[in-house]
């Protein structure tokens, strides 16, 4: 496996280089409401592009993967009671009314 990421940095690193190679000449920058204005590499306006679409695409991830974590602590905790209550006797359907459903159940 760490042969495997090292080959796909390498091939990233290979093609940033290629970019950079490729793009070197300076484009106008401007962010058009504010009174930003400015110039730089086609390559860079390129690569740091590229990193905020990656940095607002892990955000959205952990974001997915924080809610289905609390799903995850929600069903946790009904079986855990739906557990107790069917070694306390076979009162499984009356805990399982008394407790709140899964969101996809309900």
């Amino acid at each position: 496996m760490r042969y495997i990421y090292a080959f796909i940095v390498l091939i990233a690193a290979i093609l940033a280089a290629l970019i950079a190679v490729a793009n070197r000449h300076m484009v106008a920058v401007s962010l058009d409401p504010l009174p930003v204005e400015g110039q730089m590499p086609l390559y860079l306006l390129v690569l740091i592009c590229l990193f905020a679409g990656v940095v607002i695409g892990l955000l959205i991830g952990a974001i997915g993967k924080l809610r289905l974590r609390a799903e995850l602590a929600r069903v946790r905790r009904r079986m855990a009671a739906l557990e107790r209550a069917a070694q306390q006797g076979g009162q499984a359907e009356k805990a399982a009314a008394a407790l709140p459903r899964p969101r996809d159940a309900a």
